[in-house]
């Protein structure tokens, strides 16, 4: 079935905030692994890792704990918002799989954003007006994490209408890497995101390697500085 998924509905963002020690980064290695794929389908994911990493650090503004100063990161997040209001923008190109009367879906997110305060995550949310945000918050364990799940959803869930703000809860545990130490697991917690996003994980085998922690660049820094040109590289 083939839809053109850019050329009516609403501009759709969906903004995916992990708390700490949760899968987030093992998603968001799927959403790159498979970024053809879901392109067709309409869902884009326009940051590589490092992009993203620098655009929640302007955000809540913890850059030099990273080695690195406001110059770094100034705009990311900014640029972030831009090339989401493109990839949402109609095209008239053809894609498969994608609903019926859909644009672009978009993603972004970091884990580093659940730590950010009331103002801050206004200004990130004033970057994104406009378009309709929807808000997946990643959880490990809802009730040892209560406080901390009831704090973002507050914070990020503000404003937005109920019906567009999800819990996605983890089926076990997270190893180190930042993936389910499980498969079946993993498997579980890919095809629970695509449901809520909007495409057929089940289609898809989850990434085979997340590539590090949520909080470690791509590229390493040079000199303390991130690799632009491997951020710019792995995304689009």
């Amino acid at each position: 079935m083939h839809t053109d998924a850019r050329t009516t509905g609403p501009r759709r963002v969906v903004l995916h905030v992990g708390l700490p020690g949760t899968g987030s980064a093992f998603l968001h290695a799927c959403l790159r692994h498979h970024r053809e794929a879901l392109r067709e389908a309409g869902i884009r994911f326009p940051a590589g890792k490092d992009r993203m990493l620098l655009a929640a650090l302007e955000i809540n503004r913890t850059y030099a704990a990273h080695g690195l100063t406001s110059a770094d990161v100034e705009g990311s997040w900014d640029e972030l918002a831009r090339r989401a209001r493109r990839h949402t923008a109609p095209t008239g190109r053809r894609t498969r799989a994608a609903a019926p009367g859909e644009r672009s879906v978009v993603v972004i997110g970091h884990e580093l954003l659940a730590a950010a305060t009331p103002r801050q995550v206004a200004r990130a949310m004033t970057m994104l007006k406009g378009l309709e945000v929807h808000l997946v918050v990643e959880v490990q364990d809802p009730d040892r994490q209560a406080a901390d799940l009831a704090g973002v959803l507050s914070r990020w869930g503000s404003g937005l209408p109920a019906a567009r703000v999800q819990v996605l809860v983890d089926p076990g545990p997270v190893g180190r890497d930042g993936a389910p130490a499980d498969p079946v697991a993993a498997e579980t917690l890919w095809h629970r995101f695509g449901d809520l996003v909007g495409f057929e994980a089940r289609l898809l085998e989850p990434a085979p390697s997340v590539g590090g922690p949520p909080g470690s660049p791509v590229g390493g820094p040079v000199g303390g500085r991130p690799e632009r040109e491997l951020a710019g590289a792995t995304t689009d």
